[in-house]
């Protein structure tokens, strides 16, 4: 468990892109479209990502469960 979250092309096997915006494990992804997902982390944040952006579109701070 590490604070990345990779996305891998499953056809290829090879990385599309690396996501480091965790200070703590990140624990889960949930995808809600082929481009975009949230992930969370023992940090208490949920970022919310998006495919070729280098930025969270969107985080959430302070969740009080993981």
């Amino acid at each position: 468990v590490d604070r990345t979250t990779i996305i891998w092309d499953s056809q290829t096997g090879n990385h599309k892109q690396q996501f480091a915006f965790h200070s703590a494990p990140a624990l889960d992804v949930d995808w809600q479209t082929d481009e975009s997902f949230a992930s969370c982390s023992t940090d208490k944040c949920i970022h919310v990502c998006k495919l070729g952006v280098e930025k969270p579109i969107k985080s959430f701070y302070g969740h009080t469960n993981e």
